[in-house]
């Protein structure tokens, strides 16, 4: 079997030309504008011109769904395509999202018809990571555009140690992006370690370590040598008076 003759690359011209047909044409201004794969994919089909016309565009009157704190949906800017259905069902297991009506009608449905909120929903993500358009955006992109540049690292709000790629725009976190990577959660992520993540440049953030000797005691700055000795001593306390082993 041949995945790269004339007529297979015909036919992936001729879907691409359909997509396109019912999609707006607002990419200059479209949030994901330089990273969105159906401009990539229109690329490297190789496809010039759109014989059917731009007649559908924009045809799914729907409004934009605005209800979930972290990412918004638009469903004029959805091609049906199904990747957010299947990873919120396959991939994550939640099975919050489906395609509902028929034919030229067929459009991602939260539940019965619900808003994302009021589904079942549980604002993983993983169906914005998937959207191959801007039907599915992060807040945050929309107010900030796109990241520049982006940093492997571990969420710091529980202690499974998931990896995320941190994607900034110069040094503000523009989102957070589950590394498929990642040994504790293989591309997987929870609502927490996806979209909180404004406690990195909270105010209140403690930048240095700190340690006191009573919980009464007020805490105090110390350098990171001092602060790993203590650790150390106080384990050493633990395992003289209770014991290394479990018992």
């Amino acid at each position: 079997m041949s995945t790269q003759t004339p007529k297979v690359e015909k036919l992936r011209q001729g879907v691409m030309e359909l997509y396109i047909s019912d999609h707006p044409l607002d990419c200059l201004t479209c949030p994901a504008n330089g990273e969105c794969e159906l401009q990539d994919m229109a690329g490297v089909v190789g496809l010039r011109q759109v014989r059917y016309g731009y007649e559908g565009e924009n045809h799914l009157d729907a409004e934009k769904d605005t209800s979930n704190p972290y990412f918004d949906f638009d469903p004029s800017k959805c091609i049906a395509c199904s990747r957010c259905v299947q990873a919120c069902g396959e991939v994550q297991g939640t099975f919050g999202l489906t395609i509902g009506g028929c034919g030229f009608e067929s459009k991602v449905s939260a539940g019965a018809g619900e808003t994302f909120m009021d589904s079942e929903c549980v604002s993983c993500g993983a169906c914005v990571q998937a959207c191959p358009t801007s039907t599915l955006q992060e807040k945050s992109v929309v107010e900030l555009s796109m990241p520049t540049r982006s940093v492997v690292t571990t969420c710091a709000n529980c202690g499974v140690g998931c990896s995320f790629r941190a994607e900034l725009r110069g040094d503000e976190l523009v989102r957070m992006v589950p590394y498929k990577d990642g040994g504790a959660n293989e591309g997987h992520s929870c609502v927490k370690g996806r979209f909180a993540f404004g406690y990195a440049t909270h105010p209140d953030r403690v930048l240095k370590p700190m340690v006191r000797d009573r919980i009464t005691d007020p805490w105090r700055e110390v350098e990171w040598d001092e602060a790993i000795g203590t650790v150390a001593r106080r384990m050493r306390e633990l395992q003289d008076r209770c014991g290394s082993s479990p018992p």
